[in-house]
Formats: structure tokens, sequence, C-alpha cells
């Protein structure tokens, strides 16, 4: 896959009172040139979505007269989804929750210097770095290999069940459609690749209704595998006709 150029502008501003430079954007000259660069058809283009893509979707009932809508995603965002996650493995037994908070001290440490919260993929990764070293007679924060593998597949099993919300509760219109739709009208020489940090399948569902090529990276029909050689080589790559989506952390 060959990179893609992102477009934007700084203009350099010097503030003597705080004795720095201060960046600011002009915003109508990004969207002239990003217009244009839409607008040319033998542009390379690459769309990254990440998780306000999904949690932006809001599913709260219609308000009382006079009140303000509440928001409740259709997709929770990564914090929430931890919290749940959180749930669902101290709801395993005592020694479980031991084990979560255990984890969670370890991963603190680990991010220390990036200074920001714990989620559930620093979870999730740490706990499989422990199956895989472990041998059948080992322990690891408590508990043994299958309360440890029970501890990750609960994990999993939550993640799967948020990320995949029952059809009707999906709202029939999603901005992903608007998204498909475009697609699907442009004109395009070269592919156009979508990348996403989402586990859901909204955008893929949404391209499927709309009738757009899709390829995943994924061959077969009965059991499909990762086809892992076709992202280094264009050649093994369908057609400029298919949408190119990859998806960075996985799926559900």
């Amino acid at each position: 896959m060959r990179p893609c150029t992102m477009v934007g502008w700084r203009r350099n501003s010097y503030s003597e009172k705080a004795g720095a430079h201060m960046f600011t954007h002009d915003p109508l000259k990004a969207l002239v040139v990003l217009r244009d660069h839409l607008a040319t058809h033998d542009a390379r283009i690459a769309f990254l979505f990440g998780a306000g893509t999904s949690s932006a979707i809001n599913v709260a009932p219609a308000p009382k007269p006079g009140t303000k809508r509440s928001h409740v995603a259709l997709i929770p965002a990564v914090s929430k989804m931890t919290e749940e996650c959180e749930t669902a493995v101290k709801a395993e037994g005592d020694g479980f929750a031991n084990a979560w908070t255990d984890v969670v001290e370890e991963c603190k440490t680990k991010l220390a210097a990036e200074k920001r919260p714990v989620n559930i993929e620093d979870v999730l990764s740490r706990v499989r770095g422990k199956l895989d070293a472990m041998g059948p007679a080992d322990s690891s924060l408590g508990l043994d290999l299958g309360s440890l593998t029970t501890m990750e597949r609960t994990i999993c099993r939550k993640i799967a069940t948020l990320a995949c919300p029952n059809e009707k509760t999906i709202p029939n219109s999603l901005p992903h459609h608007r998204f498909a739709l475009w697609l699907k009208q442009a004109n395009r020489r070269l592919p156009v690749e979508v990348f996403t940090t989402n586990y859901d399948v909204l955008i893929e569902r949404a391209l499927e209704q709309s009738r757009v090529l899709l390829f995943d990276g994924f061959v077969g029909s009965h059991e499909p595998c990762f086809y892992s050689e076709c992202v280094d080589d264009d050649a093994l790559l369908p057609s400029p006709a298919w949408i190119r989506f990859w998806k960075m952390h996985g799926s559900v």
C-alpha cells in the first residue's frame, strides 16, 4: 500500500507575550485544497475512522417536550467498553476481581510515561501475553491457565456483545450510509482505502447495503483466511473499483 499525503496547513504567528510560536489553521484554505483533491480523479485517497464514528450514533429515546435529548451511544467508546468488561470479569468470582485489579495495576506501571487511563485493549493485550507465556501448571494474576483463559474469553464475549448491537436497535439511516453512497458514486482511477480502529461492522454493513465492492484482506467463503501477501503486493489486490478496507484492531 502506498502512503497517502495528509493535506493541511499551519500558519505561524508569534506571540510576544507568550514568547513562543503559536500555530493556527486556515480552515477555508484547507477545505478548498481538500475539495480539489477529492475532485482529482487520479489522486490517491484514504480515510481513517476512529471510535467517534460508532459511538456518535445516538439511540437515546425521543425527549419529552421542552427537554434536551440525552446521548446513548449505539456502540460505546473504549472507556465505557472498559467499564463493561470490568463488570463482566468481576462477575466471574472473587479471584477474577482480584486478577482484574492486578492486571490494571500492571498496565498503569507500563503506561506511566503516557499518562493516560488504562483501557480494555491494554488489559486484553496483557492477559493474552501472559497466556502465551504460561505452561499447563503455571499461574498468573492469581489464576491458573484455565481460569485466565476464561478471563480472556469473557472479555472477548463482552466486546463482541457491545460491538454487535441487535439489528433492531440500529437506526435505518446512518452517516455510514451517506459515506457508502459517496464511495459508490465516486469516479476514482486509484483505489480508495478505508482504515478503521473500530471492531464493529457498521461500515461494512453500510457498504454491503449500498452494494459497494469491498475487499478486506480475507479470501474464501467457508472459513475465510487473511491473505497477508496482498498487503505488500498491489498486484494481488482487486481492481481500483473495489474499496480496500483495513481493520487495524481486528473485528468482531
